[in-house]
């Protein structure tokens, strides 16, 4: 079964600012893809996944590696705590360590991941205990 392409008329684009995300409501039952319509050069492939029911709004990277098309989720929009400045210096991290000349050369998703196992590493270490 084919999913329905949405015809690109019905897409949204909004402006790259924390007030155009914040102030973005759409009434519809499934989540929508939101484009930006002045994002930098950085920013390529960065995109908003908003869920109406839920109001949620997440930064989303779609980008290709060795010819297949992955998207990975980079954070949800809070204002106040994470807007357009700090998915501009995630998205400067990642392209910093994994691409090269408008080519991605390690997959992001995999480094978020590993990030992420750090923490909750680093998280559930007790401190307390000796180790030698």
């Amino acid at each position: 079964m084919q999913k329905k392409q949405i015809p690109s008329q019905f897409r949204p684009k909004i402006k790259f600012s924390n007030e155009a995300i914040s102030s973005l409501k759409i009434k519809s039952e499934k989540r929508i893809q939101v484009k930006f319509t002045d994002t930098p050069g950085s920013l390529r492939g960065v995109s908003l996944r908003y869920t109406p029911n839920t109001n949620k709004k997440v930064f989303e990277l779609r980008y290709t590696y060795k010819n297949k098309d992955y998207r990975v989720c980079l954070n949800e929009f809070a204002e106040g705590v994470y807007g357009v400045n700090e998915c501009q210096e995630q998205m400067l991290a990642l392209v910093k360590k994994c691409k090269q000349k408008n080519t991605w050369i390690k997959d992001p998703k995999v480094k978020n991941e590993y990030d992420k196992a750090l923490e909750e590493a680093k998280d559930n270490f007790d401190w307390s205990k000796k180790y030698y």
